[in-house]
Formats: structure tokens, C-alpha cells, sequence
């Protein structure tokens, strides 16, 4: 009996003691349960974290090796351009010169601008325009005589942009809004890149090309008589600005300085205002990081997102 009783008292604890641990794994289950899903919280959350990190290194690096590769091509442009306007400079001064000395041979101030063009490949044109009876007093002596128009004043313009060499008097030189190449520089004395603009040098449509202009007023004795400039075709800048291509699937914009799009892998854009279509990515992202102190420049863009950033300004340069 005592031995059963014993025994029974021992199972009795042992059954206590098992139901004890029993509910003692219980308890513990129930601990780990949440304690589980907060250790999975916590390691999604610090990927999470890893993630968005690492999202935002890739991100600064891209924009770092756009910046990178627009001040490159931004350098390049701007030598470009200075070099053209220190040419124009020389040209304009050599004039003024010329005049002061009170030499005034029309085909020496001709053959001058000509040899200039003959000199440097890249440039479309070099011409000059003389307020009227400027260099000689003698316009009417050379009304409609090749390199002339009806005035005689002297206006030559030597191109290669219809092939050869040629000479054609300059066109629209006293209207408003077409004459700025000439108008500008003689209002303000100040030398001008003109914004992009379209220009026939045959007065025919189907001849149009869009070009800029570098203008410098000739000054004789502190009064403006005339303005001397050099012209590019935009399309020379296009083969360098499309040639940028970050990551691979990126692109190079050149804008004015007012924002128009001059040089675009999408030939149908030039010409066109950035930021005017609210639908187009690279319209939203240039409104978004447009800034008043740099308002041009080349760009660097990506064909599947708007990340790009807007890029160091050229004085007057998606989707």
C-alpha cells in the first residue's frame, strides 16, 4: 500500500512536475512567437534601411559622374566659343584699326573677313556690317554690286554654308527681331553670343540653318560704325553633345540661355522650349531644378528616368 501510495504520491509529482513543464513550454511558445516576428521586423527593416542607403549612394554617384562628364563637354563648348569670340575681337579691333588709319579699301576689309574662314574649318561665316556711308562715304557707288544689296552700304558675308566659299550681302541686318546680330551690338556696345535662331543666307526656305551667331561692335574713336561677327552651324555641336552617354542609357542636352533645347538626340526637339510640356520627364525634372543664376548648359539626362541633373551654364545651350 505504501509502496502504491508511493508510488501513486510519485506520479502524482511527476504528473505535476510534467504538467508544470508543460506549461512552462507553453508560456515560453507563447514569449517566442512575438519575439520571432519582431526579430523579422527588425532584420527587414535594417534591409529595408540597407536598401534605401544603398539606393541613395547609387543614385549621388550617378549624379557625381554626370556632373563629371557635363563639365567635361561644357569645357570643351565654352573653349569653343571663347576662341571664336576672341577671333571676332581681333577682326573687329583690326577694323577699327584700319579705319582710324583712314584706310578704306573695301576689298582689303573683304579679303580680311574671307581669309579668317579660310583659317578656321569649323566656322560657317564671318561677316561684317557697316552703319550707312561708315568706312568710305561712298555706299552709292556700290548699290547692287555683287556682295551688296540696293543700299551699298557694306555689309559682305563670306560662307561656306551652301559648299564653296562664297560672298553674299547680309540679310535683315536693319529688321527688328532678325537684325539682332547686328542690331544688338551696335545699341549696346556690348560683344553678343546670340540665342539659336534660323537663317537662310540665300533669303530661300528650303536653304534654312540654324545657327548662332558671335557679334563685336567695330568702334572708331568711341562711336559705333559697325558690327564684325563669326557664325556656327548648331550642327557642329550636335556630334559632340550626342555623343554623351552616360551609363549608357543616358544623353546630352546643350541649351540656350533662356532654355532652348539647341542640341537634342531627338532632332524634332530642337528649337523646342525645356520645361514647356509638363507631360515630358525631361520637362518636369529642368522646371524642378531650374535655378535663376543658372539658367543654360548641357545637360545630362537618362532615357528611363529623370534623374538627371541640370549642368554648368554656357553663356549664350527629354523625352
Amino acid at each position: 500500500m505504501g509502496s502504491t501510495a508511493t508510488t501513486s504520491c510519485c506520479n502524482r509529482r511527476d504528473g505535476r512536475k510534467e504538467v508544470r513543464v508543460r506549461v512552462r513550454l507553453k508560456i515560453r511558445g507563447k514569449l517566442n512567437l512575438p519575439m520571432f516576428g519582431l526579430k523579422v521586423a527588425i532584420v527587414a527593416a535594417i534591409c529595408l534601411t540597407m536598401y534605401v542607403v544603398a539606393d541613395n549612394a547609387l543614385t549621388e554617384l550617378a549624379y557625381q559622374e554626370g556632373k563629371s562628364i557635363s563639365l567635361k563637354y561644357a569645357s570643351d563648348i565654352s573653349g569653343t566659343l571663347n576662341r571664336a569670340m576672341n577671333t571676332a575681337n581681333v577682326v573687329a579691333e583690326s577694323f577699327a584699326g584700319m579705319k582710324e588709319a583712314g584706310y578704306t579699301n573695301r576689298d582689303a576689309y573683304s579679303a580680311l573677313i574671307k581669309q579668317v574662314l579660310t583659317d578656321h574649318p569649323g566656322y560657317l561665316s564671318v561677316w561684317t556690317v557697316w552703319a550707312p556711308n561708315a568706312l568710305d562715304g561712298n555706299d552709292s557707288a556700290y548699290r547692287n554690286k555683287p556682295g551688296y544689296d540696293s543700299t551699298g552700304r557694306f555689309i559682305p558675308v563670306w560662307s561656306r554654308a551652301l559648299g564653296p566659299v562664297r560672298l553674299d550681302p547680309a540679310l535683315d541686318y536693319d529688321t527688328p527681331g532678325a537684325g539682332d546680330y547686328y542690331q544688338g551690338p551696335m545699341k549696346t556696345g556690348d560683344s553678343m553670343l546670340m540665342e539659336p535662331y534660323f537663317y537662310s543666307y540665300t533669303g530661300k526656305k528650303q536653304d534654312t540653318l540654324h545657327i548662332t551667331s558671335i557679334a563685336v561692335p567695330i568702334v572708331v574713336n568711341g562711336t559705333r560704325v559697325g558690327v564684325a561677327g563669326i557664325v556656327f552651324s548648331l550642327a557642329t555641336l550636335q556630334k559632340t553633345v550626342t555623343s554623351i552617354h552616360p551609363f549608357e542609357t543616358g544623353y546630352g542636352v546643350l541649351m540656350s540661355n533662356s532654355g532652348i533645347r539647341v542640341v537634342h538626340e531627338k532632332t524634332d526637339l530642337i528649337g523646342t522650349k525645356v520645361g514647356s510640356d509638363p507631360h515630358r520627364r525631361e520637362d518636369q525634372h529642368y522646371r524642378g531644378n531650374r535655378t535663376t543664376d543658372q539658367p543654360s548648359g548641357t545637360q545630362c539626362g537618362n532615357r528611363s528616368s529623370s534623374r538627371g541633373r541640370r549642368r554648368p551654364q554656357l553663356r549664350g545651350s527629354g523625352k
